[in-house]
């Protein structure tokens, strides 16, 4: 998953995909997106380049964790 490698050149060339129409917020089964995975993987540039691009920060994993509570959690670790 590009936004966990760090590999924001890869990050960068899916979002500019025009001829694929790409899901940003598609969930794994635990409820992870890629922009919750950016965070678990603290690539905050990852992050960014999917906020940019429509990923939103609503969607819950399971256990109800959003982008804001992991990154809260993360912080104080």
């Amino acid at each position: 998953m590009a936004a966990t490698s760090g590999n924001l050149v890869a990050l960068q060339t899916l979002i500019s995909q025009q001829t694929r129409q790409l899901n940003f917020n598609v969930q794994t089964i635990g409820g992870e997106t890629p922009a919750i995975k950016a965070v678990m993987f603290c690539k905050p540039d990852s992050l960014s380049l999917l906020l940019a691009a429509g990923a939103s920060t609503a969607p819950q994993t399971v256990e109800g964790d959003t982008v804001f509570t992991i990154a809260e959690r993360m912080k104080h670790g």
